[in-house]
């Protein structure tokens, strides 16, 4: 995907143990051009963060961010911009990440990102609504 992508990990934990898990995933630091944490993150009613997009558009536009995360809520304020993946199981018969990356390589071809996830997911979770 680093072929297609700036990846940017954005993460609503706390940074120490962030690090930590990817530190494991990544020694070389080799992946993620960024990492960012809860810090990152917008409380909303002092319970519900949210992850703030709008900390990487210093030199990116929004149109062109895209987040997957396992909770639709985390980037409800950016629904256009989010793809929603379900939780990894650890088993052999788990595909979403190959899912996902089929999907990545179609969305990277197209010129505005939240555009392409509006008709592509966000019409089709409205529908099943």
């Amino acid at each position: 995907m680093k072929n297609y992508y700036e990846i940017i990990v954005l993460t609503a934990a706390d940074e120490e143990y962030a690090s930590t898990v990817l530190d494991f995933i990544e020694k070389n630091q080799k992946y993620f051009s960024h990492r960012l944490f809860k810090n990152h993150c917008i409380l909303k009613q002092n319970f519900y963060l949210f992850k703030n997009l709008n900390v990487l558009t210093k030199n990116r536009l929004i149109k062109d961010i895209i987040i997957v995360d396992n909770i639709v809520r985390n980037f409800a304020l950016f629904i256009c911009n989010g793809i929603p993946i379900i939780d990894y199981k650890g088993t052999n018969d788990d595909f979403e990440l190959c899912k996902l990356s089929n999907f990545l390589v179609q969305l990277a071809s197209n010129e505005n990102c939240t555009e392409f996830i509006r008709n592509n997911i966000v019409k089709s979770l409205l529908k099943n609504e």
